[in-house]
């Protein structure tokens, strides 16, 4: 454990403060200064780049930014919003306040799964979780680039808290709150709908519903129609960038190897933020292929029993990887927020033991590895997610019970079906139940026969 808080530190406080930039944290830095200062739309690189001159000044990577799509600002206008109060700070002290507020909020995030599925740290699932998540290489490079996924893990961990409440209107507005930073997270709605708790629907439409008013009234509607128009849209296309990894990012990546007779060529589409032309056939097998994963996770939620928690929390989390998984655009820093699914898999095997010791552990690692590694999970992180769902789809199923059966309605409405196709066939009628046999001497039970008679 020492050693893994050593590494901890190491890369998630010593390296970050050892550069003097961060490029995410700089881009809406300056989009946050734009909306204070009023001079400037937080979705112009020019302004964009003015104001990083004035309050933040050039740096060696000054000339990176604010050249393409995915180096300007392109988020909501949530996070300007939420970092105006650290632009009236100067940027090398914001740079340390926003790291410490980062830090703070994924322990905090940790620690409150830990406690929601009654594990101890020292206990062995504890333990295993803790050392996880301060290994966690993708926490780590959103510290190091000042990203938001801290804030967006904590949102999901606060839902999934209140829907181990029942408080489900208020876990659909901690999922609006997540779904304003990044979009994508609003898929976590699905597991109320498929346990049919609309109330947390009815939560999260109003807290968009707030969400939007406050933006337009901050930031104008014009600003928020411009980014629903045109930045949306063009970010929704993907990249091939290698740190995305994303479901469509691997399909446009193995395309473009199957597309050069030579495999030692240039890939320019794997170093390039520059949204992706249209590929519609790759489009239309990522679109299949996302309501398929979408689809299978709603029928597994929908029909396993969740009276532990730890099981609900894996079902929870099952939708937040899909929500990575099928995003157009699905940066390496976004896994963060799959430690919900990590943390509820490791803490319900070790309370169960559903799968056995050496299956379990070598499909988690390789998992955990896939998407760890800092070398490895630049190409390979999607097969990771991909297998740390197809474990967390294992265990749903695993924890199908009878009366789950009975309240799927598929199941419910082909067996009416039959029936009534039956009945029909029989001219109608109801089949009489079955006459119970005759309780006679030959059909009592043989111990009762064998009971001596009182004399």
């Amino acid at each position: 454990m020492v050693d893994c808080i050593v590494v901890y530190v190491g890369f998630g406080f010593v390296l970050p403060m050892s550069i003097p930039w961060s490029f995410d944290l700089a881009i809406n830095y300056s989009a946050a200064t734009l909306l204070r200062t009023e001079t400037g739309h937080i979705y112009d690189p020019q302004a964009l780049r003015y104001a990083n001159d004035h309050y933040i000044g050039v740096s060696k990577a000054h000339d990176l930014l604010y050249k393409n799509t995915f180096s300007s600002y392109i988020n909501p206008p949530t996070t300007a919003i939420m970092l105006v109060p650290l632009s009236l700070l100067p940027f090398t002290v914001a740079r340390i306040v926003f790291l410490l507020l980062n830090h703070i909020l994924y322990l905090a995030s940790i620690a409150l799964c830990l406690r929601m599925l009654a594990s101890a740290p020292d206990s062995p699932a504890g333990r295993v979780v803790v050392s996880s998540a301060l290994l966690w290489s993708p926490a780590t490079v959103s510290f190091f680039h000042g990203q938001m996924d801290a804030s967006i893990l904590f949102a999901l961990t606060m839902a999934l808290r209140e829907a181990l409440r029942a408080r489900d209107s208020r876990a659909g507005a901690w999922i609006a709150a997540a779904a304003a930073i990044k979009v994508t997270p609003i898929l976590a709605l699905g597991f109320f709908a498929a346990r049919r708790r609309w109330s947390a629907l009815l939560g999260a439409a109003v807290a968009l519903t707030l969400c939007v008013v406050a933006e337009a009234a901050i930031v104008g509607p014009s600003t928020l129609g411009y980014f629903a128009t045109h930045v949306l849209p063009v970010v929704s296309k993907g990249s091939a960038f290698f740190e995305n990894q994303s479901l469509l990012a691997m399909m446009y990546r193995l395309v473009d190897f199957a597309s050069t007779p030579s495999w030692n060529a240039p890939r320019p589409a794997l170093f390039s933020l520059d949204a992706m032309p249209d590929h519609p056939a790759v489009r239309l097998v990522w679109a299949t292929l996302s309501l398929s994963m979408f689809a299978i996770t709603m029928v597994l939620v929908a029909r396993a029993s969740l009276e532990r928690p730890a099981v609900a929390a894996t079902a929870f989390g099952a939708f937040i990887l899909v929500a990575v998984l099928v995003g157009a655009i699905s940066w390496d820093h976004y896994m963060t927020w799959t430690l919900v699914l990590v943390v509820a898999i490791v803490v319900d095997w070790f309370e169960t033991k559903w799968l056995s010791r050496r299956r379990f552990w070598v499909l988690f690692s390789t998992a955990v590895f896939l998407m760890v590694c800092p070398v490895v999970a630049q190409f390979f992180a999607t097969f990771g997610m991909l297998l740390l769902l197809a474990l967390g789809w294992s265990r749903l199923w695993n924890a199908q019970g009878v009366s789950s059966r009975k309240r799927s309605w598929p199941r419910a409405w082909l067996v009416g079906a039959l029936t009534r196709l039956a009945r029909k066939r029989s001219g109608g009628a109801r089949p009489l139940p079955p006459t119970p046999p005759s309780r006679t001497l030959e059909t009592l039970p043989y111990t009762r026969l064998q009971k001596p008679w009182p004399l």
